[in-house]
């Protein structure tokens, strides 16, 4: 997995330089294969971590989940990005979609949750310069 080593730095304090996520992270069965240093388009300097995740930590499939190993690791504290919770607007999703769960003993419960009015649109520009230093197309 290729990560960001400014995204993965929102999420620790202090924040930690290559050399000391490679250490850590190896350190806990997650082997960095590369660190490739990377020129942001507004000019910012990023390094770019390929980090060996197994199958089995999907866990640390994101940047939020190897910043966790980070500092559970390192000692570092782990910020939690804030966010709004969703308000419920508008008619119950029971009005407008129904779910039915067909296999019980297999799945006890199944839950849905209904998005109306999604506006498709560009990515904000600091999302588009994480994704392009990683390799994704915003």
């Amino acid at each position: 997995m290729k990560a960001s080593l400014a995204w993965l730095n929102e999420y620790l304090d202090p924040h930690c330089s290559a050399d000391e996520a490679d250490q850590f992270l190896s350190r806990v069965g997650f082997p960095v294969e590369g660190c490739e240093p990377v020129q942001l388009s507004t000019g910012v300097q990023d390094t770019v971590l390929d980090v060996e995740v197994t199958s089995n930590r999907s866990d640390c499939l994101s940047h939020l989940g190897l910043a966790r190993e980070l500092a559970s690791t390192s000692g570092r504290s782990l910020r939690l990005p804030s966010f709004e919770p969703v308000l419920r607007t508008g008619q119950p999703a029971s009005e407008l979609a129904t779910v039915q769960c067909s296999a019980t003993s297999s799945c006890p419960l199944y839950t849905a949750r209904l998005l109306t009015g999604v506006r498709v649109s560009p990515s904000p520009p600091w999302l588009i310069e994480r994704l392009e230093a990683v390799g994704q197309r915003p």
